[in-house]
This record gives C-alpha cells, structure tokens and sequence, in this order.
C-alpha cells in the first residue's frame, strides 16, 4: 500500500513502523545486513512524513526507534571479532552516534514531560548503551560528549 500510494503518509508511516520493528529484532540477533535494508528502508519512508509535520512525537519517536536499531545493527557488527579492528572501532563509533541520537529525543520527551511508564527509562537505558560504546572504544570516554 505504501508502494501504491506514496501521498498516503499513514501508510508510510505504518510500513515503517513494520520495518523498524522486525529491523530492531534482527540488529539485536546479529542478523545485520537485513536490519540495515529495513531499517534505512524505514528512514526513507518517513522522510516525506517527517516533513511534513517535523513536531510531531509519534513520527520523531519512530525516527528514534530507527536510531536505535541502527546502533544496535552496529553494536553487532562492532562485536565481530572476525572484523579488522578499524572496521570495528568504525561500527562502535556510528553506534555511539545513533545512540545519542535517540538519547537526546527521549530526553527531550522526558525533560518535557511527555513521556510515560517505561519510556521514562529510556534515557538512561540509552546511556547505557553509549558508556558500552566508550568502553569499546577504549580511551578515556570523559572526552566525548556525555549524554
């Protein structure tokens, strides 16, 4: 439906939501080359919604979860040993990267007040995920942005 009618924006929205679900379960199942298809697939779905309403929380948290599963698809990738450690320090850093990038939305949403039950966590959650990063990276993580 998406495909038929790309001025749906529902639509759009609805496919992207289908692939930034099954795209976030197989990043965290290491199964990357298929999460990065449907979770940049997702992207390119909600550009068109996206622009057309930038304030919308539903459309940014969707833009968030995307993040999200990217960083996890690159938190992978980091983790393979089988990887030249250029490479994997490279997939470490763009998931550092995507994680802050849906910190800083969930923040927001909880510094706002709008978030609720267990999206109130997810700041911290996420913070997480990005002090994981630092580590791997190695170095000393006080010299990086903190969340």
């Amino acid at each position: 439906m998406a495909r038929a009618d790309p001025a749906n924006l529902q639509a759009q929205k609805d496919f992207a939501w289908a692939s930034t679900s099954l795209g976030e379960l197989l990043a965290r199942n290491g199964d990357t080359d298929e999460a990065f298809v449907l979770l940049r697939r997702a992207a390119k779905l909600l550009e068109p919604v996206v622009a057309a309403n930038p304030a919308d929380v539903n459309t940014r948290s969707q833009v968030a979860g995307i993040a999200e599963g990217l960083a996890h698809a690159h938190v992978a990738l980091g983790s393979d040993r089988t990887l030249a450690h250029a490479t994997r320090l490279s997939h470490w850093r763009e998931a550092r990267a995507r994680f802050q990038d849906a910190y800083a939305f969930w923040k927001e949403m909880r510094d706002k007040g709008v978030t609720t039950g267990a999206d109130l966590a997810r700041p911290e959650a996420l913070a997480l995920e990005i002090a994981k990063c630092d580590a791997a990276q190695g170095g000393d993580p006080a010299s990086r942005e903190r969340p």
